[in-house]
């Protein structure tokens, strides 16, 4: 969904382990703190999120943290950067213009900015990876769009069709 205000928070964790018939032994920590400020007036919205995915054991290749999602650092290649543990923040104002009769539209534009980082531990993380972008939304029901968006990273580029925000 669409947030136009609020406070978001989740801690989770999971663990893999031998004791329980895996074959893998490592743990993951995720938090994800998210804010949503209105400004102003409803559709326009500046939103916050820090998250961190911090992982120890003998992480698998493919459960590594891998920045460049729909969802986190878009503009980076998904896969191409990873690492036991992942940090980033990003800012995203979402503006949706008005009807002619005061209301809230069906299209809107966003602009973000952010950076993250990667590293095998939370002490040994390494080069920050800048990250902005801009994007096109059109609401197809009440407070989730269609999502159009294309991000810049350091050499690096994407462009993401989905539905609902990133966060």
């Amino acid at each position: 969904e669409n947030a136009w205000s609020g406070n978001f928070a989740e801690v989770s964790g999971t663990f893999y382990g031998d004791y329980i018939g895996g074959d893998n032994n490592y743990q993951v920590l995720n938090i994800d703190l998210r804010k949503y400020w209105q400004i102003r007036r409803p559709g326009r919205t500046l939103a916050c999120q820090v998250r961190g995915r911090f992982s120890t054991g003998e992480v698998p290749y493919g459960e590594m943290s891998q920045p460049g999602s729909p969802f986190d650092l878009r503009g980076y290649t998904w896969g191409q950067y990873r690492d036991e543990s992942m940090f980033f923040s990003l800012a995203e104002y979402r503006h949706m213009f008005l009807k002619k009769n005061g209301e809230v539209g069906s299209h809107g534009v966003v602009f973000w900015l952010g950076a993250g980082t990667l590293g095998d531990s939370i002490d040994k993380f390494g080069n920050w990876m800048p990250n902005v972008g801009l994007g096109y939304r059109l609401q197809v029901q009440p407070k989730m769009n269609l999502r159009l968006d294309f991000g810049f990273g350091t050499e690096s580029n994407g462009f993401y069709f989905n539905f609902n925000e990133a966060y």
